[in-house]
């Protein structure tokens, strides 16, 4: 399925990074060398983003009647960069120390909810990439609700892809970023105990 998505999504591919500098796989003039192939790079990101909701919504999916809630926390271990991790560790210890208040997560990101269904899906719906990174977008299915997701993906080895960031759609139809909405946390709740 995810390989027909991305086919089918007319995956585009970039062959620069975001901030405008060489990356590996690419001459000193910006052309693709040949260690860089972005069809088949296309087709193993999208590989990896299939594997890991399927991880994450198999053991979602065998708990649908249990009282038994996944750890989101476990598969963000497993599969965010190491970076996000800290900044998650950091709202982690906030909310341990505020009592009464819902904390900054009053949601599941990898199932978009509180609750999931039997109906819990990923749809690949478009990949962009270059050697080092790639930005997914994908609609996740939970609960007869479609919620578009963004992740932006970076490659940590040969074949070890992690996700650093987690977008989804407001209201108004913009795109939100949770690491951006996680340090404006950590700065606003910073502020609070210091006053």
């Amino acid at each position: 399925m995810c390989v027909a998505a991305c086919l089918l999504a007319g995956c585009h591919m970039n062959g620069r990074q975001s901030d405008g500098k060489e990356a590996d796989g690419m001459d000193k003039n910006g052309e693709l060398t040949e260690s860089f192939d972005p069809k088949a790079d296309s087709l193993a990101v999208c590989g990896w983003v299939k594997g890991v909701y399927k991880d994450v919504f198999d053991a979602y999916l065998r708990h649908i009647n249990d009282i038994e809630i996944p750890s989101a926390s476990v598969f963000d271990k497993k599969y965010f960069s190491e970076d996000y991790l800290q900044l998650d560790s950091l709202i982690s210890a906030i909310d341990s120390k505020e009592t009464g208040m819902v904390g900054f997560r009053d949601a599941d990101h990898w199932i978009q909810g509180q609750d999931w269904c039997e109906d819990l899906a990923c749809k690949i719906e478009n990949v962009r990439n270059d050697p080092t990174a790639a930005t997914v977008y994908l609609t996740i299915t939970n609960c007869n609700g479609q919620q578009p997701v963004c992740l932006e993906l970076k490659k940590e080895g040969k074949e070890q892809w992690s996700i650093t960031d987690m977008l989804t759609k407001s209201d108004s139809d913009e795109w939100v970023s949770e690491r951006e909405q996680m340090q404006k946390y950590i700065d606003e709740m910073g502020e609070k105990a210091g006053e």
